[in-house]
């Protein structure tokens, strides 16, 4: 009798666990369910054929049609203009079981129109309780507002640019035909002084600060004239970009003692007046940056030509970039240096893309520019 009460009470205690388990179960599943639907973002799970198995009211925004739906739907029927880079994803993450994390992907979801969204997209493969792979799960972020918010500041940023350049071109005119007039009128006068004082019978110590006058005067007008030409060389317009390089690379070199050495086309090759100008800038940086911080004795400039892209390389011998400044430098980051993050945003005005390699021997700038819409 006692055997049987004790089984009984056994019976009893593994029915209430059992319940238990049950009712942990059903919460765990009810908040499952709960996150999965009501997740900002899109979720999406895929079996090994790549056809939807289950998606949320995210996921359903984008496809433009309801989640219940998409089941046993393939990629390629629900979203036909993504399909492509899911389905390339997918396989590869049921290839390799390795998850592919922060993709980016545009394109234009369902009920927008032609309005174009960006999203980052991560796969990860789903796994059985032994072991096998089951399905994808996908994530897609909209970052779309921040994508347009990137694309505002950078049309902002090219406009500063672009104003910019035209404000130097203005105040370059100025000190040539306005500061230099004048300073080319008191050199006359000076002269024309030190012509008449000569034939009387002037001091030792007034003849010396006229003739100190007129020493200053050349020395001024001489500065002035390259200031302006530093800010726009009247070579860029008339002659061209090969021409405006070769004087300022001629200039550079003589003030810093650093050996150039140019591979340019001939100065009759003409390039859109903005891609002069930005290329120019380019050149101008990137040997201030030498003669600053590389510690090189010799530079190198390359400019490239074809019917469909220029690439200017500009290569020193220096001491190299630390790792972390070159992960910075050719990554997103905003915080490389302000003239490093000019030349990329002018770069990428046009669409283009600026490249910098660097080892413990020397650094190489590479700027390459497509030509097809840069007039």
């Amino acid at each position: 009798m006692h055997e049987v009460v004790e089984r009984d009470d056994q019976s009893r205690s593994c029915q209430t666990t059992l319940q238990t388990l049950q009712v942990a179960l059903q919460e765990n599943s009810y908040l499952f369910d709960a996150f999965f639907s009501s997740s900002p973002v899109g979720l999406a799970i895929l079996d090994t054929r790549v056809s939807f198995q289950r998606v949320n009211r995210s996921w359903a925004e984008i496809s433009g049609f309801p989640a219940d739906a998409h089941l046993g739907k393939s990629v390629r029927e629900i979203l036909p203009g993504l399909a492509p880079h899911i389905e390339r994803c997918a396989r590869q993450v049921l290839l390799t079981g390795r998850s592919l994390l922060n993709l980016e992907i545009c394109g234009n979801p369902a009920g927008h129109g032609d309005s174009v969204h960006h999203w980052v997209a991560s796969y990860f493969p789903i796994h059985t309780l032994h072991g096998d792979i089951s399905g994808v799960g996908c994530v897609f972020l909209d970052n779309t507002d921040c994508r347009r918010a990137e694309e505002s500041l950078r049309c902002l940023s090219g406009r500063l640019m672009e104003l910019q350049d035209q404000e130097r071109r203005r105040i370059a005119r100025e000190l040539h035909d306005s500061i230099g007039q004048c300073l080319t009128a008191i050199k006359i006068n000076l002269e024309t002084l030190q012509r008449t004082l000569a034939k009387q019978a002037l001091d030792p110590r007034s003849a010396n600060a006229l003739a100190e006058a007129v020493s200053l005067v050349d020395q001024c007008s001489s500065d002035t004239r390259t200031i302006s030409y530093l800010l726009h060389p009247p070579l860029l317009d008339e002659r061209g970009l090969a021409s405006a390089i070769r004087w300022y690379a001629d200039g550079f070199a003589q003030r810093s003692g650093i050996r150039l050495s140019m591979d340019l086309p001939h100065s009759d090759v003409r390039l859109p007046q903005p891609v002069e100008t930005t290329l120019f800038r380019i050149v101008q940086e990137s040997l201030t940056n030498i003669h600053r911080h590389s510690g090189s004795q010799m530079a190198q400039i390359r400019l490239l030509t074809d019917a469909e892209s220029v690439v200017l390389e500009v290569r020193d011998q220096g001491r190299g970039m630390p790792a972390s400044s070159l992960r910075l430098c050719n990554g997103a980051s905003r915080a490389m240096g302000v003239g490093i993050a000019g030349m990329r945003e002018r770069v990428r005005q046009f669409g283009g893309r600026l490249d910098i390699f660097s080892t413990p021997h020397g650094t190489l700038v590479r700027s390459t520019l497509p030509l097809g819409g840069a007039a």
